[in-house]
């Protein structure tokens, strides 16, 4: 506004500075003159200017009106609620109608043969003032109808209201933060739908922030905030739960922690298919939202919620064939099983392997072999780190990782798919057999007894014909599956040379 208003003196100046020079010598001192209005010459201008005042309101009402509308259909109906709570629209709308009131009554007050000179001036300045308000104005609505804006707002409301605002009843507490929890779930739909991923991931993370803020500061809130009463039950998120589980989250106080991971859900879901970069997202953040859980004293029950919804997540994407968000979901979710481990979280560790198995013999049967073999090797890899931790769940693990493969094969698919599983299998026994762990070896070597030499010759080539570590494609394990460092292969060579073929 300085800068526009600072422009339009000095045009006025030189303008009228040219035009007075032409007609007689400047003196500065007859500028006075300017401002002694007679009702003459001001009885037709006034009326004008009160029409220019009126006429700034309509455009800024049309304007912010459109934007608003558009804003609200495109990502969330709650953008009206957030720009009438905005103190700086407020501010600028009653100034805009002050000024066309003040301006209405200055124009019935100019008389036959009196002029109210300071009530004019006033009336130019707020008439110009209303004029140079108008693109700073519209600057700030449309960052404030940014969806970026937007979603930080509802962060922050939440926040604000959650941690700050005491004097709020807790039915209130509850039912803002539900609603707001869920207008940002509908920004991540809407910004789906409309193939805006950046919005949609923005979205996600927002969710994630305010899930680890909640695990971290959940002891501030008071013990009423935990009860999920009949206002709850009776939101969609919750109305079609059992009555046993409802309890369950009112026991464990995790109603609201079981609120946000539904958004994920649901977000999920939507982008299944149709947005993959959304989903991987969301396991992202949910893996490291069950991180944060277990570092924090209160967390166990956040971590076992998560770690079902991790097995939601995977039910949906095997049953919608995604491959290749499954690879995603179980890279996460070996992740969080790896930190479960490091952080001597042992029972979690072994329940994730075994839902990885669980899930591993339902993709069989559907006939995606590929994920029984990732299954393989990521649990695998859980087996080696339980053995470098020496952690003494390590046996339970390595009996689950010998359930992994298939106990019928059908089709030459799935016949591939078993010798993945083997491999997986024979690369967990060379790494003991390098670390000096033969009798763990051959406990493998005894599960794979029955095995054909032409199935074992087959894997044995595999093995050794992957010279390379580093995936040809990009990837987020970037690690080829079948990669053994030197040293690794001799021992495999070994733990082949115990068959008798």
């Amino acid at each position: 506004m300085i800068y526009l208003g600072a422009l339009a003196l000095c045009v006025l100046v030189l303008v009228l500075g040219r035009d007075f020079s032409t007609t007689k010598p400047l003196n500065l001192w007859e500028l006075k003159n300017y401002f002694q209005f007679s009702p003459e010459s001001v009885s037709n201008s006034i009326g004008i200017l009160s029409s220019i005042v009126a006429a700034v309101l309509g455009i800024v009402f049309t304007v912010v009106s459109i934007v608003v509308q558009l804003a609200a259909t495109r990502y969330t109906a709650a953008v009206t609620d957030i720009f009438l709570r905005d103190s700086k629209n407020k501010w600028i709308i009653a100034f805009y109608i002050v000024c066309c009131i003040v301006g209405l009554w200055i124009a019935f007050a100019v008389q036959e043969k009196w002029v109210p000179s300071t009530g004019l001036i006033l009336m130019l300045l707020l008439a110009s003032s209303c004029l140079l308000l108008m693109p700073p104005y519209f600057h700030h609505v449309f960052k404030l109808l940014s969806p970026k804006t937007i979603v930080s707002t509802i962060e922050n409301s939440i926040e604000r209201e959650l941690y700050q605002q005491k004097k709020i009843a807790t039915k209130e507490k509850q039912h803002r933060a539900m609603e707001q929890v869920e207008t940002l779930c509908d920004i991540a739909i809407n910004s789906i739908a409309q193939k805006d991923r950046i919005i949609a991931i923005q979205t996600v993370d927002t969710i994630s922030r305010i899930t680890t803020k909640y695990i971290e500061r959940k002891n501030d809130l008071p013990s009423s905030w935990f009860n999920a009463n009949d206002h709850i039950a009776q939101n969609p998120d919750f109305s079609s739960l059992a009555n046993d589980f409802l309890g369950h989250l009112n026991h464990n106080q995790t109603w609201f922690e079981f609120k946000l991971f539904r958004q994920y859900q649901t977000i999920y879901n939507e982008a299944l298919g149709n947005m993959s970069i959304v989903n991987y997202e969301i396991a992202i953040q949910l893996r490291k939202n069950a991180e944060r859980a277990v570092t924090v004293k209160s967390g166990q029950q956040a971590l076992e919620m998560a770690i079902k919804f991790f097995n939601t997540f995977l039910r949906s994407t095997i049953n919608n064939n995604n491959v290749r968000t499954t690879y995603t979901v179980l890279n996460q979710y070996r992740s969080l099983a790896i930190f479960l481990l490091e952080h001597d979280v042992g029972e979690q560790a072994l329940s994730i392997a075994n839902y990885m198995k669980y899930y591993g013999h339902i993709a069989h049967e559907k006939n995606l072999g590929f994920i029984t073999e990732l299954v393989a090797y990521d649990i695998g890899e859980i087996c080696e780190t339980a053995n470098r931790l020496s952690h003494p769940i390590e046996q339970r693990l390595l009996e689950s990782f010998l359930e992994v493969d298939p106990s019928h094969v059908h089709d030459r698919m799935q016949e591939k798919a078993l010798q993945g599983v083997r491999k997986a299998q024979v690369k967990l026994a060379s790494y003991y057999l390098l670390n000096n762990e033969e009798k763990k070896a051959r406990i493998i070597w005894e599960d794979m007894q029955k095995e054909s030499q032409a199935r074992m010759e087959a894997i044995k080539k595999a093995l050794l014909s992957v010279a390379i570590k580093d995936f040809w494609e990009i990837s987020e394990r970037s690690e080829d599956f079948d990669f053994l460092e030197p040293m690794q292969k001799k021992k495999m060579l070994e733990f082949f040379g115990w068959f008798n073929f």
